[in-house]
Formats: C-alpha cells, sequence, structure tokens
C-alpha cells in the first residue's frame, strides 16, 4: 500500500520525512512517498506528484502553524480526498488543534502529535492492507519504535512555535466535540452494505442494513436510559439512518453532546439538527 505525505516548508518537510522512516518499521508493507527525498533529479515534478497522488491509496498532510493556510497544502490535500475519499486522508497536526484549521481541512479525519493518535493512525493504516497485522503485534512495533521517533519529532516541534489563541465560536466548539466523537467511534463497524449505481449524471443508493430495527431499537433505548439517567433532556427523531437532534441541543453541556453522539455513532447512525422552535 502506497502512502502519499505532504508538505510544505521547512518543519513540515522535517515532519515528513521523519515519517517517512518511521512508519515502516512499523508496517513493513506500506510504501511512503513525500518528493523531497523520492524524486529524482531532472523529472517533471508537477506530472510526478500527480502521478503519485493517484497511485496512492492513503495520504497524510503535516500541517504546522505556518502552512496551514498555504494553497500548495490545500491543492494536495483536495487531490487526496478526491482519489481516495475523505475517510483516507489524515491532516496531522504539529503544534495545533483541530479548531485552529480553516478551509478543506477542517472536513477531514485529524491525528494530533501524540502518542494515543498515532497508534490510531497506524491502526486505520493497518486495516488498508492486504495482510494486516494483528494488533497485539502492530502494538508492539509501534511500542518498540516509538520512543526514537518521539524524541526526534519533540525536537522538530520544539523549534515549531505554537499557534496563536484564537477566539472559539459555538460551531468551533460543536466541531471540536464531533472530531472527538470520530475518534473515539474510529473502529465502529456498523453491519449496513452500500451498493451504488451511476445512472444518468446521478447516483441511486441502495441501502441494505440487515440489523436496521435493531439498531433503532437499541439506540432509542440508550437514548432515552441516558437522559432519564442525567437529566439532560432534548428533543430527538430518527429518520433511515441519521437520529436528528433540537437544534437547541448546543445548550446542553458539552459532556453530554459527546455523550449523545457517541450513543448514536456507536449504534451505527449520523446525527443531525432540526428547528423544533417551528
Amino acid at each position: 500500500m502506497k502512502v502519499f505525505i505532504s508538505w510544505s516548508g521547512d518543519t513540515s518537510r522535517r515532519v515528513a520525512e521523519l515519517l517517512r522512516d518511521w512508519i515502516p518499521d512499523v508496517i513493513q508493507t506500506i510504501e511512503p512517498f513525500l518528493t523531497v527525498r523520492d524524486m529524482e533529479k531532472g523529472t517533471r515534478w508537477f506530472s510526478e506528484i500527480s502521478e503519485e497522488l493517484e497511485g496512492s491509496d492513503h495520504g497524510i498532510i503535516c500541517v504546522t502553524p505556518d502552512n496551514k493556510e498555504a494553497p500548495w497544502i490545500h491543492f494536495e490535500a483536495g487531490a487526496l480526498a478526491k482519489k481516495v475519499g475523505k475517510s483516507k486522508v489524515c491532516p496531522l497536526l504539529i503544534n495545533l488543534e483541530p479548531h485552529d484549521l480553516k478551509g478543506p481541512l477542517v472536513q477531514l479525519q485529524v491525528t494530533r502529535d501524540t502518542r494515543e493518535e498515532f497508534l490510531l493512525l497506524f491502526r486505520s493504516l493497518n486495516r488498508e492492507i492486504d495482510k494486516p497485522l494483528a494488533d497485539e503485534r502492530l502494538k508492539t512495533y509501534f511500542d518498540r519504535t516509538w520512543d526514537p521517533f518521539e524524541k526526534e519529532l519533540e525536537e522538530i516541534k520544539g523549534s515549531v512555535p505554537a499557534s496563536e489563541e484564537t477566539i472559539r465560536t459555538e460551531d468551533d466548539k460543536l466541531n471540536e466535540i464531533l472530531e472527538y466523537v470520530r475518534r473515539e467511534i474510529r473502529f465502529a463497524k456498523p453491519d449496513i452494505q452500500f451498493t451504488g449505481v451511476t445512472m444518468g449524471g446521478s447516483s441511486d443508493v441502495n441501502v441494505i442494513d440487515h440489523n436496521y430495527k435493531q439498531r433503532q431499537a437499541g439506540v432509542k433505548k440508550e437514548l432515552m436510559e441516558y437522559m432519564e439517567s442525567t437529566n439532560a433532556f432534548v428533543r430527538w427523531m430518527i429518520k433511515e439512518n441519521t437520529v436528528y437532534f433540537d437544534s437547541e441541543l448546543s445548550r446542553v453541556s458539552e459532556k453530554h453532546i459527546i455523550a449523545l453522539y457517541k450513543i448514536v455513532h456507536r449504534n451505527g447512525f449520523t446525527q443531525g439538527e432540526f428547528d423544533g422552535s417551528s
């Protein structure tokens, strides 16, 4: 499996090179690619990058405070998302938080520069290879190589100023909650099969869900039990595979919002919003 590592600027390049050397030490069958060391001199760089983007199965975008708005980062992120899908493109945040991102990058599932989230990233990559490692073996390789990687990463991070504190809006806070929930449920796989066929320029998607009634009953039961036990009542309804919450949900504490969203995703649903005031 080929992983394209995108970078822009000196700090981002150093992190990308470090990742390029580390990833095969954990999962040997992964082939990382980054332009600075892997393109031969004299090659037509734009054509070569386009070919590598086209041939990649996964993407990691090294994002730092000084390149988070760089056009090149957004170009490669967009090209990767178009090729492999948004779920397989991961912005790696160096001295940044998710609410620091703007533009297309906010739509992607980020990885913070912590041990726990790097392990989640490797587990995500491992699931995509033809013969994935057993999780115990993956963690053994990860633990064995983490300390030297972390030492070099911290040296790089020490040369990067942390992002300036920004004023966070309510939308920023809710987006961060959603990102937290997505990371928590990264391994959830509801028993749903999707089949699609393109006809007349539009996509007709048929959903074959063998356990829908069971999941629907489960999410109803868990939501009602949680609200009764915490007095965190909010109106909600289920339509197809989405649980819609009253737009007044934002008045509930972040702790309760996180818990409610976890229940929704754990049962294989997505969350939405409706205006209950009308």
